[in-house]
């Protein structure tokens, strides 16, 4: 077990938390979890880190969710809604952002769905794009590239625009 892995697992125990509050308090898969723990395959940068800041957020008394998790769920919550599509079925195996399953429309829909919410919190909440990189599981390339195409379809969809307006105007108290 690597040094930051080792870290990781102590502090997990010394908190008395299982694997499975560790991965929804990181928002990762507990597969990803358990993986990271037994070294079965090469972890992420971005899953290491989302476990390091949900370890440190729940030693902070705040749940485990820090305010950039903590918008990027309500970021989703909204945009699902949109859809009409639950929170339990965005988060299901078969949408899980790791599958990269692109021709299942479960899967497309619900990254429709993530790729709207990383959008949103850049452009109504102002999170900078690189604070969205850990929070999405996204590369910093993968963020840019999602604010831009959205900017595109706003272009090209008045519906879209009309709606990331309303939601501006909503969220900001009509500032």
């Amino acid at each position: 077990m690597t040094d930051r892995v080792a870290r990781i697992d102590a502090r997990r125990t010394a908190m008395g938390l299982s694997i499975e509050q560790l991965a929804r308090l990181a928002d990762v898969s507990e597969r990803s979890v358990r993986r990271a723990l037994r070294e079965r395959s090469p972890v992420s940068e971005a899953t290491l880190t989302a476990l390091e800041q949900a370890l440190i957020w729940a030693k902070r008394g705040t749940g485990g969710l820090s305010p950039i998790r903590v918008a990027y769920r309500m970021a989703l919550y909204l945009m699902a809604g949109d859809f009409g599509v639950s929170m339990a079925d965005l988060d299901a195996e078969d949408a899980a952002p790791q599958r990269k399953a692109t021709n299942n429309p479960v899967w497309m829909r619900a990254a429709t769905i993530r790729r709207r919410a990383v959008y949103c919190l850049n452009t109504v909440f102002g999170f900078p794009q690189h604070e969205l990189v850990a929070v999405s599981g996204l590369t910093p390339a993968g963020v840019s590239r999602i604010c831009r195409e959205i900017e595109d379809e706003r272009d090209e969809d008045p519906a879209l625009d009309e709606r990331f307006t309303e939601l501006s105007r909503e969220l900001m108290g009509g500032l």
